[in-house]
């Protein structure tokens, strides 16, 4: 048709096509282009592979003779001189890779993977879009590539099986997967990936223009699948609303009924290649006034080595270059210095209703995409689906677990699968489980290692081999993160913090029955009795001594006083006249001594001490002193007091907190410097791998002596059994040694790491379970976790424990000292009130007349018989009483002047 319309407008030259088929085969594409050389073509159109196209591109060139390639898009086809008389009508695998780019950040899917034939189209696509993934920070999930067949029959192209490759893809949970490939392989390709669940609404699917430029390739009894309904692609443009192409349209359809597929891309890209032929025929002449084709004797120049060169060749290829068609199908055509198209558009189409629909462009020139028409997607659906999984339906793991409480517990009695194993990591998986909707099941390793390297064998061990290997999916198991483990495994995001610890069982542990006086240095103790003394001593003398106290105001009110009572009283005179003073006149003024000895006076020495001694214990007498000075000093004594006390509980309770077993060391560093007890941890165990590599020379000694043994139950009876320190995981250790009160820390804590699941190298689901993992710690789902299998430990438990550290039940044993400390107080005591009958009984002696004299003994009898007849005797007390309120009715105003001494003092 195209040959036909060129020739219709045309007085100047006919057009005539000679057609050659040729086969994959490079030396049938040899023959085909030489015989066309031989009958004296100027031109060829190169049709075909890339390869194929790059053949006829350079024995043309030989001859000068022009080619232009309506199908080729290798973009290195022409970056050597022996294709320098080759254009391309179609744009190179790399303008086409940006587009496809740009499609996928609109969407903004970020996370995709490339599926591609094992050809140079299929490569060359794959490592431009790889590079351009690259530099944006986009990921490509997986990159998989399959053998296209060699002959390219049909019934080779439905045998392709491809579904080991799209099983891959379907692991690595990528949901927007880019399809590179000759159109005739897609149904096969469409097909297996429908049958593995890959067309779905949760993927997407990018085909290149490869399917796109000929959707008949598509078409299954004449039409396009319905499953296929939502497939996006990219073509170059085809200018559908130009005149020409509905006048070439409605010509093809009328000639071809039924046919309207074939005018797809690629055909109408043959016929804008006769254009340009045509148009470079026109220029030529406008330049030329003869144009002779000449006839080469191809295959023998090719085999001397002597090519025939036309003489117009050259110009002719000059004349093409400088076309400039605007009225071309694939839209407005010309060529860079290189062949290659200069006005790079091409088309977004999307599969609807059973045919590819344009839903909008992307210009090389500017790199913007439009898309002014929406898109569906698989199962008809209009939502695009997202790049990144949301849930892991459909997949199951295979998680390998190692026994280790509390992270994963062996269940007791008949179990089957997940049934047998309780704990920690359980309740980890089993929530990943809910929440991502995936199924699992369990294996534990042959060797039941965790996982080192064997220098021997050169290679890991237990479940870090099993990860190398691609065995398991995940390793289930509180898995210590460190540099070994993570050049050849990934990790997870850490669900919780450790450290190493060494613990032992400590022997019978010493009691101080003295541990009220543990606060405080000896010295401590006596600086605050010297103290008390000392405080006494001023407190008396500022209430003693000030204007304001109660003994100087009585002194000062007496001797001022001008009544006649206070005159009498200070001479001594007898008065019987005044009662006030009656009984007080009989004997010396005691005020005139200024002793004032009163029994409610607090300004003698004896009630000082005592109001100062009483600080001590945190307590205050009832009365206080008047003077300010007294209160001040008082009130630094309380402020000195409080002080002290605080301090004295506080380090009470913190020497209460741990008990003080005798084990002997009090870190790790003191085993290197003993021989009586050994050491050791796990072999094959995180704890022994960074001993061994720690760049401090203590604890690679501490491996090098070592006695390590084969898994955590034989650590936990060695070191119940015998005296072994036991390094290894700070939870671990607590967890085993919860309800074992005699096994004790050996100093602090050392060597941080984390704990983190285990997956291959590059695990596709990582991401996602990091996603939730990291959910989790933030709102404390994993501390719930953790509580809940210490309570359970707890329960068991006859170790008391509180926040904090274990603390210390005071027996009897424990609070010997201050009940023996208290019964020598109340020995003391009574000594004292003996020594105080003494004293009393020795005065009785001396004030006794000469008639009633009576002997020590005779006085200290009597004493205690009245002690005896007042204790247990109340009608003695009450005549005793009713006696001594005659007396002081008698007393009168003497009475009242003594006890209320203060109204005196207002006179």
């Amino acid at each position: 048709m195209a040959v036909e319309e060129v020739n219709s407008v045309s007085n100047t030259y006919n057009l005539q096509v000679i057609y050659r088929q040729y086969s994959y085969q490079s030396s049938d594409v040899f023959d085909s282009v030489c015989s066309s050389l031989e009958e004296g073509v100027i031109g060829l159109v190169a049709s075909g592979s890339s390869n194929n196209v790059k053949i006829i591109a350079e024995i043309a060139t030989n001859f000068h003779v022009p080619s232009i390639s309506p199908s080729a898009t290798n973009p290195f086809i022409q970056q050597t001189l022996t294709t320098e008389y080759l254009l391309n009508l179609m744009p190179s695998d790399y303008e086409q890779c940006k587009a496809i780019f740009e499609l996928l950040k609109h969407h903004e899917w970020k996370d995709f993977s490339i599926l591609t034939s094992a050809d140079d189209y299929g490569i060359n696509g794959m490592l431009k879009l790889q590079s351009l993934a690259m530099a944006q920070g986009f990921k490509i999930l997986n990159n998989q590539q399959f053998v296209v067949p060699g002959s390219h029959h049909d019934s080779e192209y439905a045998q392709l099986d491809i579904k080991m490759e799209l099983e891959v893809i379907k692991q690595s949970l990528s949901k927007i997967i880019v399809l590179i490939c000759d159109g005739w392989y897609s149904p096969a390709i469409f097909r297996q990936a429908r049958d593995v669940g890959l067309m779905t609404n949760e993927y997407a699917w990018i085909v290149t223009d490869g399917i796109a430029t000929q959707p008949i390739v598509l078409e299954e009894n004449g039409t396009i699948p319905d499953y296929l309904n939502g497939l996006l692609g990219t073509r170059p443009t085809i200018s559908l609303n130009s005149p020409q192409y509905k006048s070439l349209y409605n010509k093809f359809v009328t000639k071809f009924p039924g046919k309207r597929f074939n005018l797809g891309g690629y055909v109408l890209t043959l016929y804008d290649t006769i254009k340009v032929y045509a148009d470079g025929l026109n220029l030529y002449y406008q330049e030329n006034q003869n144009m002779e084709s000449k006839e080469f004797y191809c295959h023998q120049n090719i085999l001397n080595g002597e090519y025939q060169y036309w003489e117009n060749g050259y110009k002719f290829l000059g004349a093409l270059k400088r076309v400039d068609l605007d009225t071309g199908m694939t839209g407005h055509i010309q060529f860079d210095k290189m062949g290659w198209p200069r006005n790079v558009v091409y088309d977004v189409l999307n599969i609807q209703n059973q045919n590819f629909v344009r839903i909008g462009t992307w210009k090389l020139v500017s790199n913007e995409l439009k898309l002014p028409y929406k898109a569906i997607y698989f199962d008809h659906s209009d939502t695009a689906p997202t790049s990144k999984p949301k849930t892991l339906k459909g997949s199951k793991f295979i998680c390998g677990i190692l026994p280790i409480k509390p992270f994963i517990i062996e269940t007791s009695g008949p179990c089957e699968g997940k049934s047998c194993y309780t704990g920690y990591m359980i309740d980890l998986i089993e929530r990943l489980k809910i929440d991502l909707q995936f199924e699992y099941e369990f294996v534990q390793p042959h060797d039941r290692k965790w996982g080192s390297y064997n220098s021997s064998v050169q290679d890991w061990t237990g479940l870090v081999r099993q990860l190398v290997y691609n065995e398991i999916d995940i390793a289930a198991v509180p898995l210590s993160v460190n540099s070994g483990r993570e050049h050849i495994i990934d990790f997870s995001f850490p669900f919780m913090d450790s450290s190493n610890t060494a613990v032992m069982r400590a022997s019978k542990s010493t009691q101080n029955r003295f541990f009220f006086l543990l606060p405080f240095e000896n010295k401590v103790w006596f600086s605050v009795i010297i103290m008390n003394f000392i405080v006494t001593f001023f407190f008396y003398l500022a209430n003693k001594t000030s204007p304001y106290g109660r003994s100087a105001s009585y002194v000062h009110a007496l001797m001022s006083c001008t009544c006649k009572e206070c005159l009498k009283h200070r001479s001594g005179q007898k008065d019987p006249n005044l009662t006030t003073l009656a009984r007080p006149l009989t004997r010396k003024c005691l005020f005139t001594k200024g002793s004032a000895k009163d029994g409610r006076n607090g300004t003698n020495f004896y009630n000082s001490f005592w109001i100062v001694s009483s600080g001590l214990f945190g307590k205050t007498r009832g009365d206080s002193p008047d003077s300010l000075s007294g209160r001040f000093i008082l009130c630094a004594w309380w402020f000195f007091m409080m002080v002290v006390t605080s301090m004295y509980t506080a380090n009470l309770a913190a020497s209460l907190t741990v008990n003080n077993m005798d084990i002997g060391i009090k870190s790790v560093k003191d085993l290197l410097a003993q021989n009586d007890i050994t050491w050791g941890t796990v072999k094959s165990t995180h704890t022994e791998s960074i001993l061994q590599s720690s760049v401090d020379p203590f604890y690679r000694e501490l491996y090098t002596r070592a006695v390590s043994v084969g898994n955590e139950s034989e650590a936990a009876r060695k070191v119940r059994e015998e005296k072994y320190v036991f390094i290894f995981e700070t939870p671990i250790i607590d967890y085993e040694f919860r309800s074992d009160c005699d096994v004790v820390r050996i100093g602090a804590e050392f060597q941080s790491f984390e704990y983190a699941l285990g997956f291959p190298k590059g695990s596709p689901y990582a991401e996602l379970i990091n996603s939730y993992i990291l959910q989790y710690r933030e709102t404390g789902v994993l501390d719930s976790f953790w509580s809940r299998w210490l309570a359970i430990q707890d329960s068991t438990s006859n170790c008391p424990s509180s926040e904090g550290g274990r603390k210390l039940t005071l027996g009897m044993s424990s609070m010997a000292g201050i009940f023996f400390a208290l019964a020598i107080a109340l020995t003391f005591g009574v000594f004292l009130l003996i020594m105080e009958y003494t004293v009393a009984a020795m005065r009785d002696v001396r004030t006794n007349s000469q008639d009633s004299k009576k002997s020590f003994w005779g006085s200290l009898i009597s004493r205690v018989k009245l002690l005896l007849i007042y204790t247990f005797s109340s009608k003695s007390v009450y005549q005793h009483d009713e006696m001594e309120e005659e007396e002081e009715e008698e007393a009168g105003c003497s009475a009242r002047f003594l006890n209320k001494p203060r109204q005196h003092s207002i006179m």
